[in-house]
């Protein structure tokens, strides 16, 4: 049988030992989520980018449509800038500028999911450091009831 001033150094140890595991694990943990959060808002910026970048498209898009049926029309002798011509291209450009609001409202919708997942991320990290603070002190505890325990056990 071990003296019981070295049964309460192990203990002591073992202890600490699990403390300090438990707070690596929980910046391991911390560090993921956190590395996470950073990634959804790299997307949430990416993804409003984006929409800006499809919708400037989307235009000039339009605008070269437009262009090319008013340089065909124009060929072909008709007048096209009034009368049922005019009005094809009012509606083609209404059509290339509501295609181009709906580019950006996507992306804002995306982005904002985004934006709740990097939430989400930062709200787990709190939870990580509340659980790694309570794990540590849970292991303290008990290290030092087995501590009294192997002391007042060894008295009696």
């Amino acid at each position: 049988m071990c003296h019981p001033a070295v049964m309460v150094g192990l203990t002591v140890a073992s202890a600490a030992a699990s403390m300090y595991a438990k707070k690596k694990e929980g910046e391991a943990a911390e560090g993921e989520a956190a590395t996470n959060a950073a990634l959804a808002n790299t997307q949430r910026s990416q993804a409003l980018q984006q929409g800006v970048t499809e919708a400037s498209q989307i235009r000039t898009e339009g605008r070269q449509i437009a262009g090319q049926a008013q340089a065909a029309i124009g060929a072909s002798g008709v007048e096209g800038t009034t009368g049922s011509m005019g009005n094809i291209f009012a509606v083609n450009s209404a059509n290339a500028a509501m295609d181009a609001e709906r580019a950006k409202a996507n992306a804002v919708r995306s982005a904002w999911g985004f934006g709740k997942e990097a939430e989400g991320y930062t709200s787990q990290i709190q939870k990580i450091r509340r659980g790694t603070l309570l794990g540590q002190v849970g292991i303290g505890i008990g290290g030092a009831s087995q501590v009294a325990g192997q002391v007042y056990g060894s008295k009696g």
